[in-house]
């Protein structure tokens, strides 16, 4: 049968003597059976009676007075977070805390006033910046009357933007790159349609550029068109390389000056740009809901009228930095029956011939036929109409 020990804790309060009578009795007729238990208990007596034959440490000289200046020390000094003058007074029996909170509200009250100005606009202030908007004017930088800094912060309102005397008068010009979109058509006689066709996308790819479209017919002899994108400044080049492809039997070189057009849509589109921030701000302070909503339509159109000019704009770049060139490639024509007579060809000639007489007749079969449905309608009112005259006539003569 398992025995179960008294716990470490029990028998030391028993060695103590601080059980009552009950927790005694128990605990000597547990040990009277348990030898374990007995040699717990006696083990404990021996660690509290080498406990008890120790001297008592004392503290070192001077610790009590240590510890009792440090304690008075702590008495008379002020708490954390006060100053050492609780008590004191400003002239006028005014307190400090008072003079520090009045000083404080003074300097809020200065710093709010200093900016009201620049948050809140005035009333005709918001006004002229509603009318401008609504207009759909430029607007001007309004001086604030603070020198340069008054400069930094402006107001802008809805008004007519009027330039200063000295720069209208010495505007100086705005240096630009002339703008030209060149074209250029080619008919080329080449002896190979295959190899000149193959050297001509070679041609082009040398150059850095691509064929936009082609063309071509398998016919007798066979022939195609090109359009060649070229960079601009391998624009001659590219001419001479094609008409070394054979013999050239037509060639047109055009070019067309779109710089005014360029610079216009660059200085249309910077001033919408500038027109789009200026309405950005307005709806920045915007506080109506009308006034929101008049300024996001403004907002819409402004927006639009860039995208369609930018889009205008990438296609001017795009044609002038690539110019257009159509080339139109012919075989010669080959000999293949005879040395002083070509029969091919006069076959062909007699077959043209046929089929034109036969189109011809088809041709005239249709007006006739055209003309008959045409001429129908009078021609059944004049035979009902000559049916009824010969029917009066022969009235007339069975009368008679």
């Amino acid at each position: 049968m398992m025995r179960v020990h008294l716990p470490l804790e029990r028998l030391s309060v028993y060695l103590d003597g601080r059980t009552d009578a009950a927790e005694r009795r128990h605990v000597e007729a547990h040990l009277e059976v348990c030898a374990a238990c007995r040699g717990t208990l006696a083990a404990l007596r021996r660690t509290v009676a080498l406990l008890r034959q120790l001297q008592a440490v004392r503290a070192p000289a001077g610790f009590r007075a240590a510890v009792r200046q440090r304690l008075e020390a702590e008495q008379a000094s002020p708490p954390r977070g006060h100053l050492p003058f609780p008590g004191v007074r400003l002239p006028g029996g005014v307190h400090w805390r008072s003079a520090l909170a009045a000083a404080a509200v003074l300097l809020v009250a200065l710093f709010a006033a200093n900016l009201w100005p620049d948050l809140v606009p005035t009333r005709r202030q918001a006004a002229q910046e509603q009318q401008g908007v609504r207009r759909g004017l430029p607007v001007q930088a309004v001086d604030s009357g603070r020198g340069s800094e008054g400069l930094a912060q402006t107001r802008r309102v809805g008004i007519p933007a009027v330039p200063p005397r000295a720069q209208v008068s010495k505007v100086p010009p705005l240096p630009f790159e002339r703008q030209v979109v060149r074209q250029a058509e080619l008919t080329v006689e080449v002896t190979s349609f295959e190899d000149a066709s193959a050297s001509l996308v070679r041609i082009a790819e040398a150059s850095g550029g691509f064929v936009a479209d082609s063309t071509t017919s398998q016919g007798e002899p066979p022939q195609g068109t090109f359009v060649l994108r070229i960079p601009a400044r391998a624009f001659s080049r590219t001419l001479e390389q094609i008409g070394a492809l054979g013999e050239v039997r037509g060639r047109r070189v055009s070019g067309q000056d779109v710089t005014e057009e360029f610079v216009d849509l660059q200085a249309r589109i910077r001033n919408l740009e500038r027109h789009e921030r200026q309405l950005l701000t307005f709806m920045e302070r915007a506080t109506r809901m009308a006034d929101l909503l008049a300024i996001e339509q403004e907002l819409s159109r402004v927006r639009g009228d860039i995208e369609r000019l930018g889009g205008r704009l990438r296609f001017l770049v795009h044609r002038v930095e690539l110019a257009a060139v159509e080339v139109t490639l012919q075989e010669k024509p080959r000999r293949t029956s005879g040395i002083f007579w070509d029969f091919t060809a006069l076959w062909r000639w007699m077959q043209e011939a046929f089929l034109g007489t036969i189109r011809q007749l088809l041709a005239a079969g249709e007006r006739l036929i055209v003309s008959l449905s045409a001429l129908a309608p009078v021609l059944v009112v004049g035979l009902a109409g000559r049916g009824v005259i010969r029917r009066y006539l022969r009235r007339g003569a069975s009368a008679v």
